[in-house]
C-alpha cells in the first residue's frame, strides 16, 4: 500500500486491521493517522522504510497490537505516536525509528518483546499499570527519555537498555529494580520509586554513561548491593525510610548527598576490592540519617568515605563511623536541627578511625578506639572517650605508635601537610576546575572532656595547633596492663593560648604532662585531692609548706607504685598564679574548713592529726580556695588549684600551690628537683598601652599584629566623636605609623 496523500483512517467503533506494508513517496512523504475509537488496532505489516520514511504516524484505539509474524519496522520522518486506551503490545523484534518524537502511551498494560525504539528527539513510554519486558529491549532518544509506569515486570533473563542524549527519567510507582536496567544519559538521570523501594544488586553504572546529575528517590528504602554508581556531576540518594549501601561504590564528580528519613547503613566485605564500601565526592559529601547513621566499613583496606571539600554527617541519633574519613574541607557531625551530633567508633579489631581534613573538623561526643583527627583548619568536638588501642594498625604516619600502644587521642590543627591527604584529584568538569580548598583562616582546637582511662590502661592525649586550645577535663591513667605499666601522658602544644579545666594522669605510674603555650596557659577548674607534704624550698625561692586535708587541685600526676610524673609548663605570659589561695588567720596560721565551707577550729596533735575543739579527729577538711578566672589580670597564666606530682615509689609529694610567679625574662621555677617546673617565655607585649586605628574602606581587609601601633586617618570620627587633623601619609603601611599624635591609647 502506497500513500500518495496524507491518509486518515477512522473507525467509529470497529477494529482496524492492517496486514500489508505501507510505503510513501521518497520525494513527498505523507502522514498516516489510524483512529479506532473504542475499537482495536492490529498491524502486521511494516510502515515506511529506512529509505522511504512516512512523514508522521499517529495511531489511537482501545488495544493496539503490533503483531506481525516477522520483525516489523516503522519509520517516520517526524513524530511517531501510539496511544492506547487499553493495552499496547509490541511483538518480538519490533523496531520503531522516529525522526522527531516517539510517544507510546497506554491506559492498560504496555508490553515490550525484544524491541528497538529510537527517536532523534524525545522518547516517552507511559502507562499507569504494568510495563512488561518479556525479553531484552533497547530504547534510545536523541534528547530526553522518560519512562513512567506503576510497576515493572521482568523475567530473569530480560533487561531494558535506556539511552538518552539529554535527561533520562524512570518513574515507577512500585519497586524499581535497577539490576534490570542499562542506563546512559548525556544529561541528568532521575530514578524514582514513588511508593516503593529502589534496589540495585550487582549493577555497574560507569561515569562515562552518566554525564549529568544522578538522583535516586524512593518513598520507602534504597538498597545498593554489589554495585557501582558513578556520576559525572552531583549524586543524590533520598529515601523516605532507610538507605542501605553494602559492598558498593558511590562516586560523584561534584557533590554527593545521601539522605534517609530513618537510618543510613553502609557496610563492606573483605573478599575483594570490588566489595569495598567507597563513597567519594570531588566537592561536598553529606550523609544524613535522621534516626541513625551506622557505617561498618572496616573489613576491606580500600574502604573509605572522602570528600574534596566538606564532609558532613547528620543525625539526631547515634553516628557510628567505623571507616576512614578523609575530607579536603571541613568535617562535621551534627544533629538534624543543627546542633552537635554524637559520634562513636565501636570496638572492632584491626581498625581505627582517622579523620583527615583540609579545612575544619566539627563533631559531637565521641566514644571508641584510638582516634586521630588532623585538619588544616580548626577542630571542634564534644566529649571524647577512648576505650581501647588498635595494636594492628600499620603505616608511615608517625602518630600511629600513639594509637597502637594505648587508647590514644591525637588532635592536630593548622597542619601544613596532612599525613592522610585526600586523594581527590584536581579535574575539570563541565568547564569548571575543581581543587581541594586551602588552609582555613583559623586553627583552634576546642573539645569537651577527655577520658582515655576507660579500659584501665593509660592512654595518651596529644594536641598541637598553630592557634589556641580549649579543653574540658582530661583524665588519663598510668595503670598496669598485664605486667607492664603504661602511663597516659598529656602533650599540649599551641602557638596561641591553652585553656583546660583540669588534668589528671595519676595511676600506678603517673603520666608525664608537657604543656607549651605560645601565649597563656590557664587551668580554670579544680577537684579536691588529699594532700600530704610539699617539698622544701628550692633554688628559685619557691617555698613548700606541710598541710593536712584536701586541697583544690588542677593538675595531678602522682603514681602509687611506680612513682609520679614530670610536669613541664612553658608559657608566654608575664606572670603565673598557682592556686589554691590558702586562707590564714590573724596569726598567719592556715584556716581549715569543711567540705561545705564552714570554718573549723582545730589543733594538730603530735601525730599530725587535726582535731576540733572537742578533740575529735577532723575529716573532710578542705584547705584553700580555687583561683577565680574572673579575677586574673591580663597576660597572666594560672591554675585554679595546685599542680601536684610525687617521687618514685609513692614518695614525697611534689606540689606547686598558692604561688605567684613573675618574670619579665625567660626563667624556670621548679620543685622536686625539676619534677614540676614552670618556664616563662613572655612575648613582647607593650607594657603601657594597647593601640588601635580606625581603618578606612581601603584598609578593611588588613590584618595587623596585636602589638601594632596604628594611627587614625584625618577627619575620621573616633568612638568618642573626636576627629583628627593630622593624617597618615598616603603611602604609609596600614599597620605602622611614626606620628604619635594620632595614637589612640587605651588604658589596661
Amino acid at each position: 500500500m502506497r500513500l500518495e496523500e496524507d491518509a486518515f483512517i477512522q473507525s467509529m467503533g470497529g477494529d482496524i486491521n492492517i496486514n500489508a506494508d505501507i510505503t510513501t513517496s521518497i520525494l513527498s512523504p505523507k502522514a498516516l493517522t489510524l483512529e479506532a475509537g473504542s475499537g482495536n488496532v492490529n498491524i502486521q505489516g511494516n510502515i515506511g522504510s529506512q529509505s522511504t520514511k512516512i512523514n508522521q504516524l499517529n495511531i489511537t484505539g482501545n488495544d493496539i497490537l503490533i503483531d506481525g509474524q516477522f520483525s516489523q519496522r516503522f519509520f517516520t520522518k517526524e513524530d511517531l505516536t501510539l496511544e492506547a486506551q487499553g493495552n499496547l503490545g509490541l511483538s518480538f523484534g519490533t523496531e520503531f525509528t522516529a525522526g522527531g518524537n516517539l510517544n507510546l502511551t497506554a491506559q492498560g498494560d504496555l508490553k515490550l518483546n525484544n524491541v528497538n525504539l529510537t527517536a532523534e528527539q524525545a522518547l516517552v513510554l507511559q502507562t499507569p499499570r504494568v510495563l512488561e519486558t518479556t525479553s531484552s529491549s533497547n530504547l534510545q532518544a536523541g534528547t530526553n527519555l522518560s519512562l513512567e509506569t506503576n510497576s515493572l515486570l521482568f523475567p530473569s533473563f530480560a533487561n531494558l537498555s535506556l539511552k538518552a542524549g539529554q535527561n533520562l527519567n524512570v518513574l515507577v510507582e512500585q519497586d524499581l529494580p535497577l539490576s534490570r536496567f542499562s542506563l546512559n544519559a548525556g544529561g541528568n538521570l532521575l530514578l524514582r520509586s514513588q511508593l516503593g523501594n529502589i534496589i540495585s544488586n550487582g549493577k555497574i553504572f560507569p561515569q562515562d554513561n552518566l554525564q549529568g546529575d544522578v538522583i535516586l528517590e524512593a518513598d520507602q528504602d534504597i538498597t545498593i548491593t554489589n554495585s557501582r554508581l558513578e556520576a559525572s556531576r552531583d549524586l543524590k540518594l533520598q529515601a523516605g525510610r532507610d538507605i542501605n549501601v553494602e559492598k558498593s561504590q558511590l562516586l560523584a564528580g561534584r557533590d554527593a548527598n545521601i539522605i534517609a528519613a530513618s537510618q543510613v547503613e553502609i557496610q563492606d566485605d573483605a573478599k575483594s576490592s570490588d566489595e569495598a564500601a567507597i563513597i567519594t565526592a570531588q566537592r561536598d559529601l553529606l550523609i544524613q540519617g535522621d534516626s541513625s547513621i551506622n557505617i561498618q566499613a572496616f573489613r576491606n583496606p580500600t574502604s573509605i568515605i572522602e570528600s574534596g571539600n566538606n564532609l558532613t554527617l547528620i543525625s539526631d541519633g547515634l553516628i557510628t563511623g567505623n571507616v576512614n574519613f578523609v575530607s579536603g574541607g571541613n568535617f562535621a557531625t551534627i544533629s538534624v536541627g543543627g546542633g552537635v551530633g554524637n559520634f562513636q567508633q565501636t570496638i572492632i579489631p584491626n581498625f581505627d578511625t582517622i579523620i583527615s581534613s583540609g579545612g575544619d573538623v566539627n563533631f559531637g561526643n565521641y566514644e571508641g578506639l584510638a582516634l586521630k583527627v588532623e585538619a588544616k583548619g580548626s577542630i571542634t568536638g564534644g566529649d571524647i572517650n577512648i576505650n581501647g588501642p588498635n595494636p594492628t594498625l600499620a603505616g608511615s604516619d608517625p602518630d600511629i605508635s600513639l594509637l597502637t600502644n594505648g587508647p590514644g587521642l591525637v588532635l592536630r590543627a593548622g597542619v601544613e601537610q596532612l599525613k592522610n591527604t585526600p586523594n581527590i584529584s584536581n579535574q575539570t568538569v563541565g568547564g569548571t576546575n575543581f581543587t581541594s580548598p586551602g588552609q582555613s583562616s583559623s586553627a583552634n582546637i576546642t573539645v569537651g572532656n577527655i577520658n582515655t582511662a576507660i579500659g584501665g590502661q593509660g592512654g595518651s592525649v596529644t594536641m598541637s595547633t598553630t592557634g589556641n586550645i580549649k579543653i574540658g577535663n582530661i583524665r588519663t591513667a598510668g595503670d598496669k596492663s598485664d605486667i607492664t605499666t603504661v602511663p597516659g601522658f598529656v602533650d599540649l602544644q599551641a602557638m596561641g593560648d591553652i585553656e583546660v579545666k583540669t588534668i589528671n594522669t595519676s595511676g600506678s605510674d603517673g603520666g608525664d604532662i608537657n604543656i607549651i603555650a605560645g601565649r597563656l596557659f590557664r587551668a580554670t577548674d579544680s577537684f579536691l585531692q588529699p594532700d600530704f607534704v610539699d617539698s622544701n624550698t628550692n633554688a628559685n625561692g619557691v617555698d613548700g609548706e606541710k598541710v593536712l586535708g584536701e586541697i583544690p587541685t588542677s593538675i595531678y600526676a602522682t603514681g602509687v607504685s611506680q612513682g609520679g610524673a614530670n610536669i613541664s609548663i612553658k608559657h608566654g605570659g608575664r606572670s603565673f598564679l598557682i592556686g589554691p589561695k590558702f586562707e590564714r588567720d590573724a596569726n598567719g596560721n592556715l584556716v581549715f574548713r569543711d567540705n561545705i565551707g564552714n570554718l573549723l577550729p582545730y589543733t594538730v596533735d603530735e601525730s599530725g592529726r587535726v582535731r576540733d575543739a572537742d578533740n575529735n579527729i577532723l575529716t573532710n577538711i578542705v584547705i584553700g580556695t580555687p583561683i577565680d578566672k574572673a579575677n586574673i589580670p591580663v597576660f597572666t597564666s594560672f591554675t585554679a588549684g595546685a599542680i601536684t606530682s610525687n617521687q618514685e615509689n609513692a614518695g614525697l609529694v611534689t606540689s606547686f600551690r598558692d604561688s605567684p610567679l613573675e618574670s619579665r625574662d625567660t626563667n624556670t621555677f621548679s620543685v622536686g628537683g625539676g619534677r614540676v617546673q614552670v618556664t616563662f617565655d613572655p612575648q613582647a607585649i607593650p607594657s603601657d598601652e594597647v593601640v588601635q586605628r580606625q581603618l578606612n574602606q581601603d584598609d578593611k581587609n588588613t590584618i595587623c599584629p596585636p602589638q601594632t601601633t596604628v594611627a587614625f586617618n584625618q577627619g575620621k570620627n573616633t568612638r568618642g566623636g573626636q576627629t583628627t587633623t593630622i593624617s597618615q601619609p598616603q603611602n604609609k603601611d596600614t599597620c605602622t605609623t611614626v606620628n604619635k599624635e594620632n595614637i589612640l591609647k587605651i588604658a589596661q
